[in-house]
């Protein structure tokens, strides 16, 4: 085959009638190199058709306008004169070979047994780069799907943010007007809705984040993938230039593009349920199409951005195969974790279905989860008053649903809705979550204090006391919540004390850091602290 020259892209050969046919090719198909044009460019500047620019550089001897023509369009101004100077006195050798003068002298070049040589080698060529072609046009098609998918799913979830922004804000003002009407039916069900629809706007966002990064991912490929099938195409046109018999003549048409594939269904269930099923066909196609991009990325050696792969309803979202992992909002009561709101407000209904009406809640592990949600109530010092003795299980105000109802130390009695525990929580319970972890440095020190001394009993029973599961608490002194309510009122109040994000521990900290050793100093002050059992802290102020 004819060598590669500047260009890097292969030609097919050459079929001359004589020698300087074939160096006039050869030179013009040099300049075509290092102008870096693709024949599809050049054949307009050259006035000439893609196919007939092929033929002439093919060595068939070409017309003297289509060697001026592109030399002006392949040759830098100050050497053109020369270049056209050369070629078109190869053009003339080409159009008046000397003749044999010496019985028995080679015979000028020209077609022959090195010729098919060449030509089937480019043939074979052909084909190679006719399969690529086809397959960049495949991906490009591919790409072009998932690039539309996620311009529809930007325009949808942007929609659908707006009008659950909107929702959220009727249910908000809803549930503030049933607040009069405590553990009604209404209540909870505006709770509930509530709960669900922030959940939703938490996914809805998470789905255009995904979205938008594919978009951008797709247009990266895009590009990609167009310089590949420019490049393709000059090299299929410069492997078939002058060939008359390529095997491509006989090939199939390239691939079109395939269909987009139908949406499924949307449930006709209220309006809940309609965005539930909108955001799983969401995630469905961004997981879609982030498989077929990132396959098509791994193919044209690009690197994979971090999408992540699904977010399905109520499961934690899952990293993606490269790239790097994406943070997915949690919902946390004390030191247990939920993937969302929704999944902590199952899981406390477990508990509360699991009893009858009247029933004490006296599984440790329940008792403890539910001790730890109240403090997530707006009201919550109110509620827990002198100390929680036990939570029972109270028959419904209203409706079929039953609730929680608190005894306290000192033998009365106060229902609590475990709805408005999950609300978001005000600033009030997000201070006091930040003191508890700003103070965790003190009662472990307490506690291992204790533990030198050999001293791991019970303060109240006596009961020895498991090493591994420590419970330090405020019980022969003031609460821990009437020590850091103190501590705010000397501060101004609860909104005069700012927060960082929370930490990967869950817990947000003081931004103020000097505020904050000044708290962990007061709790010092006013902390009275010992060691219970399990049991005995469980109903024991906080």
């Amino acid at each position: 085959m004819t060598p590669k020259t500047g260009g890097g892209r292969p030609w097919g050969p050459i079929r001359a009638e004589n020698t300087a046919a074939r160096k006039l090719a050869e030179t013009l198909r040099r300049h075509v190199d290092d102008s870096g044009k693709t024949l599809a460019a050049l054949a307009p500047e050259v006035h000439m058709g893609k196919a007939q620019t092929g033929v002439y550089l093919a060595g068939t001897v070409p017309k003297e306008a289509f060697i001026v023509a592109l030399i002006r369009a392949t040759v830098r101004p100050d050497l053109r004169q020369r270049r056209e100077e050369e070629a078109l006195a190869l053009r003339e050798q080409a159009m008046r070979p000397a003749p044999r003068t010496t019985p028995g002298a080679p015979v000028a070049a020209g077609p022959g047994a090195g010729y098919a040589v060449e030509l089937a080698a480019a043939q074979a060529r052909q084909i190679e780069t006719y399969d690529r072609l086809t397959r960049a046009l495949e991906q490009r098609a591919e790409v072009e799907r998932a690039k539309n998918n996620s311009d529809k799913l930007v325009m949808v979830l942007l929609n659908m943010i707006h009008q659950l922004d909107r929702r959220v804000a009727g249910l908000v003002a809803e549930r503030d007007q049933l607040l009069s009407r405590p553990r009604s039916e209404a209540l909870e069900d505006a709770e509930r809705k509530l709960v669900r629809a922030e959940e939703q706007e938490q996914r809805a966002r998470a789905e255009l984040r995904r979205a938008e990064e594919k978009q951008r991912q797709a247009e990266t490929l895009e590009a990609v993938l167009q310089n590949q099938l420019r490049r393709l195409t000059d090299e299929l046109d410069r492997l078939r230039a002058g060939d008359t018999t390529s095997p491509l003549n006989t090939l199939p048409p390239l691939p079109a593009l395939a269909d987009e594939a139908e949406a499924g269904p949307v449930s006709a269930d209220p309006v809940g349920d309609d965005i539930d099923a909108v955001l799983a066909r969401v995630s469905q196609v961004n997981d879609e199409d982030n498989t077929t991009l990132n396959r098509l990325s791994s193919e044209l050696n690009e690197p994979t951005v971090g999408v992540v792969q699904g977010n399905p309803p109520d499961k934690p979202q899952r990293a993606p195969a490269t790239g790097r992992p994406r943070t997915v909002p949690k919902f946390s009561i004390g030191p247990r974790t939920w993937p969302t709101k929704g999944a902590a407000g199952d899981a406390i209904r477990a508990i509360r279905d699991a009893y009858n009406v009247g029933d004490t809640v006296d599984k440790p592990e329940d008792h403890a989860l539910v001790r730890d949600l109240i403090e997530l109530h707006p009201d919550a010092p109110e509620k827990i008053g002198c100390g929680i003795d036990s939570f029972v299980i109270d028959q419904p105000m209203r409706g079929r649903h039953s609730g929680f109802k608190i005894v306290r130390t000192d033998g009365t009695q106060i229902d609590f809705s475990y709805l408005s525990c999950l609300s978001p929580p005000n600033h009030r319970a997000q201070v006091l979550a930040a003191m508890r972890g700003e103070t965790a440095g003190t009662t472990t020190a307490y506690f291992a204090m204790r533990a030198a001394t050999n001293t791991l009993t019970s303060d109240l029973s006596g009961t020895p006391l498991d090493a591994n599961d420590p419970h330090v608490s405020h019980y022969q002194g003031p609460p821990f919540v009437d020590i850091a309510t103190q501590f705010a009122t000397t501060t101004g109040g609860w909104d005069q004390i700012e927060l960082n994000s929370t930490t990967t521990a869950g817990y947000a900290k003081f931004k103020d850091r000097a505020l904050a050793q000044q708290w962990v100093e007061h709790h010092k002050t006013h902390a009275v602290l010992g060691l219970l059992t399990a049991q005995e802290n469980l109903r024991r102020p906080h």
